[in-house]
């Protein structure tokens, strides 16, 4: 291989690694949307084990079906699912995405049928009022569009099965 073909070998996973280690702010601070508040800080959380298969037992919007255990996503795996989050509501819930600061998200890491994937489970500013939140499984009956779930495959890198609670 001459030097040449290294030299762009390297740059181009240069530019790989550069792109796949931007943050979510940096992400928000680079989007075309003006409007468009930034990603919340400290409003997530990875749920332990025992409680991240309590997620997969919804209250007014369908349960999860199939779970075989449960996993403890990584800190990369997550800034990962939030870079994609984040770009999957600007393209399909706008309205959504423009309130995400009233949002606070548990993420589960469940598995199906030998597929690991992360369970996002979004709630509204009750969280504020519950200190056990980020350990704590939030099952909430009813409130409409303010409490929502996502599954997001780690395998392909894409999001599926968005409900929301049903309301009263």
């Amino acid at each position: 291989m001459s030097i040449i073909s290294k030299l762009s070998v390297a740059s181009i996973m240069l530019a790989a690694l550069l792109t796949t280690t931007l943050t979510t702010t940096q992400l928000a601070s680079a989007s075309p949307q003006t409007n468009v508040p930034p990603w919340p800080i400290g409003h997530s959380s990875v749920l332990p084990g025992s409680e991240a298969k309590v997620l997969s037992k919804q209250c007014s919007r369908p349960s999860l079906s199939g779970i075989q255990t449960s996993w403890h996503p990584s800190a990369r795996q997550i800034a990962k699912l939030e870079l994609g989050l984040d770009q999957y509501l600007r393209q399909h819930y706008p309205a959504l995405r423009q309130q995400i600061s009233q949002y606070y998200f548990q993420y589960a890491g469940l598995v199906r049928q030998q597929r690991r994937f992360i369970y996002i489970n979004a709630i509204d500013e009750y969280a504020q009022n519950n200190p056990d939140w980020r350990h704590t499984a939030m099952i909430m009956c009813d409130g409409g569009e303010r409490f929502w779930g996502l599954e997001y495959d780690l395998a392909t890198g894409k999001f599926s099965a968005m409900t929301f609670n049903s309301s009263l």
